[in-house]
C-alpha cells in the first residue's frame, strides 16, 4: 500500500561538507524564485571540526536571507556577506 504525496514529508535540508585546495566549503541547497538550487559558501577553515559549526550556523540563517545573498551577489562568499562573524 503507498502513501499519500500530501501525507510525505521531505527530508531536512542538511547541506554538506567538501574539501578543496583553499579548505572547507559548504554546498547548501536553497529557494530562488520557488526553484531548489545549490550553492556553495566558503567556510574560511581547514578544520572540519570549525566547518561542521559553521554550517550548523549557516542552517539557522533564516532562508530568505540566504535567499537575498544570493540575489545579491552572483559569486557567493560568505567573507562579505558576514553570515559566519570575524572569527578566526
Amino acid at each position: 500500500m503507498r502513501k499519500e504525496a500530501s501525507s510525505v514529508m521531505a527530508r531536512k535540508r542538511t547541506g554538506s561538507l567538501y574539501w578543496t585546495k583553499s579548505g572547507r566549503r559548504a554546498r547548501l541547497t536553497i529557494d530562488v524564485d520557488g526553484e531548489a538550487i545549490q550553492k556553495s559558501f566558503d567556510l574560511e577553515t581547514t578544520d572540519r571540526a570549525a566547518a561542521k559549526a559553521k554550517l550548523r550556523r549557516l542552517l539557522k540563517q533564516s532562508a530568505p536571507e540566504l535567499r537575498r545573498l544570493q540575489l545579491a551577489s552572483p559569486s557567493p562568499s560568505t567573507r562579505s556577506s558576514g553570515l559566519l562573524g570575524a572569527r578566526r
